[in-house]
């Protein structure tokens, strides 16, 4: 039924009411639709942790990953790159052990498929 309520464990690692500030040194306007979606996804994030659907948490924790990628390319500081990649593949992580956990073999093959296209980054050796 409901994932947490059967993982304690899981669900004590959980932040909830957290707070989340964003910082740029490129052109607010920019940064501020991708803020604003971020922002959009971290809301979604926390409605769906409480919820039974613990598969769409995995798929917005996916999708908010290839968001924070398609950013990197609209930030010309590195330091901000490097930021938005390993927020990138923080979620990935979480999106790729929930669907592991699920056995979702297909939705595991994808974000492998993801980083190692997108961020040139081997998940699974990062998970062992």
């Amino acid at each position: 039924k409901d994932y947490l309520l059967r993982h304690p464990e899981m669900e004590q690692r959980c932040t909830k009411g957290g707070e989340r500030i964003y910082l740029t040194t490129d052109s607010v306007e920019k940064f501020e639709n991708t803020a604003k979606l971020l922002s959009y996804i971290d809301k979604a994030i926390d409605c769906f942790s409480g919820a039974t659907g613990i598969e769409r948490l995995a798929e917005v924790r996916f999708i908010k990953a290839n968001l924070l990628w398609k950013s990197c390319d609209e930030v010309v500081d590195k330091e901000k790159q490097i930021e938005l990649c390993t927020l990138c593949r923080e979620e990935c992580r979480m999106a790729y052990c929930i669907f592991e956990v699920l056995g979702r073999e297909e939705k595991v093959q994808e974000v492998e498929a993801f980083c190692e296209e997108k961020l040139q980054w081997h998940i699974t050796m990062q998970m062992k």
